[in-house]
């Protein structure tokens, strides 16, 4: 018989939401941004602070899955024709 409750789930913030903190921090100060999303001040902080490797995972992650999605038709079809 075990009273353990089950872990909380974190909640974390994707990519794209990441992204408009970002942009939402250029407009406007740390603790606004923090009031509007109800978020602990820490984790906005942290999102600003890695400001750079946000942006450059989010400019690399679309390339990424555009060549996948091209590759993935080209295997299609070269599939077919070998059929």
């Amino acid at each position: 018989v075990s009273d353990e409750k089950p872990k909380k789930a974190k909640d974390v913030l994707s990519l794209q939401q990441k992204l408009k903190v970002l942009d939402q921090l250029n407009m406007m100060s740390t603790s606004e941004v923090v009031q509007i999303l109800a978020r602990q001040e820490s984790n906005i902080r942290s999102i600003k602070h890695r400001d750079k490797e946000i942006r450059s995972t989010a400019n690399f992650s679309p390339a990424v899955s555009k060549v996948s999605r091209a590759c993935g038709k080209v295997l299609l079809e070269t599939n077919r024709m070998d059929s």
